[in-house]
């Protein structure tokens, strides 16, 4: 059978990746085409954030927003 480690929390910045989401799912991609692989967070309500890659670890999550500047939300899906 398989062997997994134990989970390890994430950092965003100076607090944990996630904190106070319902459920939240992050998702590794190059968001902004820097070459490194930053994170975004999804959760139940339908909230988005970003936490992008730095030399140190990850910056703080910020809301994920659409080209019209507007943060995205989905809602309660």
């Amino acid at each position: 059978p398989p062997q997994f480690v134990a989970p390890v929390r994430l950092m965003a910045g100076e607090k944990l990746l996630g904190v106070d989401r319902l459920y939240p799912s992050p998702m590794a991609l190059d968001l902004d085409g820097d070459g490194k692989l930053d994170l975004v967070v999804g959760d139940l309500r339908g909230k988005l954030t970003v936490a992008r890659r730095t030399a140190d670890g990850y910056a703080a999550e910020t809301p994920l927003r659409a080209d019209d500047g507007k943060d995205l939300d989905f809602g309660n899906w």
